[in-house]
């Protein structure tokens, strides 16, 4: 194992702080709710993960464990007929190039332009943030993705709710964005051509940016019912392509 630690409810208020190493691959976090936020220090030798206790119930735990390979942090919620409350804010500070993969009920992640690709699994919540050197996969249930300054493709799905996007440069590779119920909004710098796929199936789609199918620039976007929206940052108003679907 490469790393073991307890944490319990008598230690709520404390702050733990676990060392990575720089080449760690993979770092996993299951929790049923917390807020985490995911940032980069080129400077930094070392990734560190600090953990701490908002509002723990007894018998509250957080398990940090792994190998060379993999790093899992782990919420772990008592057996008890009482609802308990686990909520942990974790902040994750990459050195190097270790993908992060979240897997949340509740909470909130927030990214700070980190440096490896990060997947994320929310039930009830809001991920947002910026990935200015990464892509990632994200999907919410419930909630909201809300993305800017994209120089890597990404892939955000939500049940109910809103997909927003934003990117700093016409990028090679495909930007998909999906939302059940909802909205999706998508905004490409001005001079952006497109290889384009996008439908609501009951709703709208409104675009300001030119289909050209030999483009390396590719968005998928889908609302099931709802609407969709393709901007360029110099948009006032947009042009419907497709209306009253």
């Amino acid at each position: 194992m490469l790393l073991t630690a307890l944490l319990g409810s008598a230690l709520a208020q404390d702050t733990l702080t676990r060392t990575l190493p720089a080449s760690m691959p993979s770092l996993r976090v299951v929790a049923p709710h917390s807020r985490v936020t995911v940032r980069s220090d080129p400077g930094a030798g070392q990734t560190v993960v600090y953990a701490t206790p908002v509002r723990w119930s007894e018998g509250c735990s957080l398990d940090l464990d792994g190998d060379s390979q993999e790093a899992v942090a782990t919420v772990r919620v008592p057996e008890t007929g009482a609802v308990p409350r686990c909520r942990t804010d974790l902040e994750i500070v990459l050195a190097g190039r270790t993908e992060v993969e979240l897997d949340l009920d509740r909470g909130r992640v927030v990214l700070l332009g980190p440096s490896a690709p990060v997947q994320v699994r929310l039930g009830t919540g809001r991920v947002e943030g910026q990935l200015a050197s990464s892509g990632g996969r994200f999907e919410v249930e419930r909630g909201r993705v809300d993305l800017n300054g994209l120089r890597d493709p990404v892939s955000a799905e939500v049940g109910l709710g809103a997909v927003v996007i934003e990117l700093e440069e016409a990028l090679a590779g495909t930007v998909e964005a999906r939302v059940g119920v909802g909205r999706v909004r998508v905004r490409y710098p001005y001079g952006t051509w497109l290889d384009k796929d996008v439908e609501a199936a009951v709703g709208r789609v409104w675009t300001a940016i030119p289909s050209r199918s030999s483009s390396p620039s590719r968005l998928l976007a889908r609302a099931g019912l709802g609407s969709v929206r393709v901007e360029t940052v110099l948009t006032d108003e947009l042009a419907p392509e497709v209306a009253g679907r």
